[in-house]
C-alpha cells in the first residue's frame, strides 16, 4: 500500500538523528533533555560520543538476542566536550561524513 505522507517525513526525521553503524544492526534513537541542543557542525565540533559504559554486555550481542532478552533503555553515552565551551556557545558534534553526504 502506499505510505502516508506525514508518516514518511515523520519516520525520515527521526532516522537522520539516530545512530547506527554499518558493521552493526543496532540502532540506537536518543532521547533525554539535551539531546536537541547538540547540532552538526564538522568545523566547529566541541564534543565527541563515548559509550557510558564500553564494556557493556549488550555491545557484543545480536538484534535477536536484544529482542529476546532486554527490556527497556539501558545503554547510554556520554557526550564528552572535546575543549572548553563557553557559557553561551553552541554545542556541535560532528555526525560524520555518511550522514553530511545524505544532505548534499
Amino acid at each position: 500500500g502506499d505510505l502516508n505522507t506525514s508518516t514518511h517525513v515523520g519516520y525520515q526525521l527521526m532516522m537522520n538523528y539516530a545512530f547506527g553503524h554499518p558493521e552493526s544492526s543496532v540502532f540506537l534513537t536518543p532521547y533525554g533533555p539535551s539531546v536537541s541542543f547538540i547540532n552538526h557542525n564538522v568545523t566547529s565540533a566541541n564534543t565527541k560520543l563515548q559509550w557510558a559504559e564500553p564494556k557493556h554486555e549488550w555491545l557484543s550481542q545480536t538484534v535477536e538476542w536484544l529482542e529476546k532478552n532486554t527490556t527497556g533503555a539501558q545503554l547510554s553515552f556520554d557526550v564528552i566536550a572535546t575543549r572548553d565551551i563557553m557559557p553561551g556557545e553552541e554545542v556541535f558534534l560532528d555526525y560524520g561524513d555518511s550522514w553530511q553526504n545524505r544532505w548534499d
